[in-house]
C-alpha cells in the first residue's frame, strides 16, 4: 500500500493512571485531506494525474496557489505562493480555477463517512476534521484501527484523495 497517510495514536497515560482502570481516556483523531483541492480536481479530470497541477487561478492573474499536486511541489510550488511565482517556477504546470462548490460537495461526503465512526465530529475546515473517539472502542476498535478503517473507506470511496490522520489523546 502506498504511503497515503501518517498515523500517530497516543493515549494520555498520566490521566489514565490517575483514574480507575474502568474509566475512559479520550482519543482525538485528526483527519487532514492531503492536497484536497487538487485531489478533487483529479477525480474530475483523471488525465491530469502525474502532471504538475496548481489550483487557484491562472499564472498571469493576481492571487495565490490554493493547492498544488506533488508533481508541482517538486518545482517548489507551495500553497499561498503568488500564482505568478508558481508560473515562473513551473511554466508547464496545469493551472486550474478554484471550484469551491465541488470541494464543498466532497467535504460533505467525507464528513458523512467520519460521522459513522464518531458522534462527535468537528470540521475545522473543508479538508480537515477532528473526531472524538472516546467510548467508541467497543464499536470500532482502538484508535489505530479506526484511523486505518477511515483511511481505507475514504480512499476507496474517493480514490486519489489521500488523507493524513493523527490521533492524540486528551486528558
Amino acid at each position: 500500500m502506498p504511503k497515503l497517510a501518517s498515523f500517530r495514536a497516543k493515549h494520555d497515560s498520566t490521566a489514565a493512571e490517575s483514574l480507575s482502570s474502568t474509566s475512559l481516556t479520550s482519543s482525538i483523531l485528526h483527519v487532514d485531506m492531503d492536497a484536497f483541492f487538487v485531489s478533487v480536481e483529479l477525480l474530475d479530470r483523471p488525465e491530469l494525474r502525474g502532471k504538475p497541477v496548481v489550483v487557484g487561478g491562472q499564472p498571469d492573474q493576481r492571487g495565490v496557489v490554493t493547492a498544488a499536486s506533488y508533481e508541482a511541489r517538486k518545482y517548489g510550488i507551495q500553497s499561498a505562493m503568488p500564482l505568478r511565482t508558481a508560473g515562473k517556477l513551473c511554466p508547464h504546470a496545469v493551472f486550474l480555477e478554484s471550484r469551491h462548490h465541488l470541494y464543498s460537495e466532497w467535504s460533505d461526503r467525507v464528513a458523512a463517512i467520519l460521522g459513522k465512526y464518531s458522534p462527535v465530529v468537528e470540521m475545522a475546515s473543508v479538508d480537515e476534521a477532528y473526531l472524538d473517539l472516546a467510548g467508541t472502542e467497543r464499536l470500532h476498535g482502538p484508535p489505530f484501527a479506526v484511523a486505518h478503517a477511515l483511511l481505507q473507506e475514504i480512499t476507496t470511496y474517493r480514490p486519489g484523495c489521500p488523507a493524513r490522520q493523527d490521533s492524540r489523546g486528551r486528558a
